[in-house]
């Protein structure tokens, strides 16, 4: 976005996603109940969640494999299992990839990462517990606190989805 304030500073706004978005853009799409693809029973909280980007995030998700449409990302590859986490049930049909595995990552004891291997290459990798130190804290904006000059509230609707799948 460019802009320019009242003083006439001419500012450039980029927004650059992270390597998650790349598991943000898929969804589970395979139908409901399909054993070891949307429906996980007893299983390890990381095995769900690499099959999870195996069949929704490479070339191993196909409709060849029952996908409702064959995975068209690449340069994400899946580290080895080790079937660490809690074993749970799990039914994910038709959501969305990366938040499935965030509540997986939240109730199975673990967190995930896409690390970069290569040029455009990231690795899904599975952790014990959570990754990092827990930073939260209360940061306040306004006009009035003078951190802030000229706010903008913008709404990008450009990274929606553009292919659908119906189902009946």
């Amino acid at each position: 976005t460019r802009s320019s304030d009242n003083d006439g500073t001419k500012r450039y706004n980029a927004i650059c996603p992270g390597q998650m978005h790349l598991l943000k853009r898929p969804i589970v799409a395979y139908a409901a109940n399909t054993a070891d693809r949307s429906l996980f029973t007893a299983a390890k909280a990381e095995t769900i969640a690499k099959t999870l980007v195996a069949y929704n995030a490479t070339s191993a998700g196909s409709t060849a494999d029952g996908r409702k449409r064959t995975v068209t990302l690449t340069g994400i590859a899946v580290e080895g299992d080790a079937a660490r986490g809690n074993s749970m049930d799990v039914s994910c049909a038709w959501r969305n990839l990366l938040e499935t595995l965030k509540d997986l990552a939240e109730l199975g004891a673990g967190d995930f990462d896409l690390v970069k291997t290569s040029a455009a290459q990231w690795e899904f990798r599975w952790y014990n517990g959570q990754l990092g130190a827990d930073k939260t804290d209360l940061v306040r904006f306004a006009l009035n606190y003078g951190n802030v000059t000229n706010p903008v509230l913008r709404r990008d609707f450009t990274r929606e989805p553009t292919v659908a799948i119906v189902g009946g």
